[in-house]
């Protein structure tokens, strides 16, 4: 199951760098590192959901399920959980509860994204969110900056 994994995401590395959502996902820097995630899963450090949901995949792919949405999905998706991580990052939310907060807004996404690629697209978002406030950004342009969404510039 690992060599399968490791394969996809070699085949998904050497994508057309012309495509709109390969461009997305490369530019926001999100990257399976399906090692870490199995380990995760069998540490039960993921929500179990999230990794029936790799399991019953086999694979980590979200080009598929981007390219059928014309490259939109990451930006919308980060416009609509980025003030709920914002806020958890603020006031100091325990990250057992971030990653409860994170599944929660990924059900709600379920016919957009498949569960697993939600949830890693928003655990990085979370990272990169406290990265973005550490640095004294408004909060009104983290998907911009984050690279989820075009610059409106």
């Amino acid at each position: 199951m690992l060599f399968i994994l490791c394969l996809t995401l070699i085949v998904f590395a050497k994508a057309e760098k012309g495509n709109s959502c390969d461009s997305a996902i490369r530019n926001a820097q999100i990257v399976s590192r399906s090692k870490d995630v199995l380990e995760k899963c069998i540490k039960k450090e993921l929500p179990s959901d999230v990794c029936v949901d790799i399991y019953s995949r086999q694979a980590f792919n979200p080009k598929v399920y981007c390219e059928s949405r014309g490259g939109d999905i990451l930006c919308n998706l980060c416009n609509s959980v980025a003030d709920k991580l914002i806020n958890a990052a603020e006031s100091n939310m325990a990250l057992d509860k971030v990653h409860e907060l994170m599944n929660s807004l990924c059900v709600k996404f379920r016919r957009e994204l498949p569960q697993h690629y939600c949830y890693f697209v928003l655990d990085e978002l979370y990272f990169k969110i406290l990265q973005y406030l550490e640095s004294g950004n408004r909060s009104d342009q983290f998907c911009e900056w984050a690279k989820m969404c075009p610059s409106s510039n």
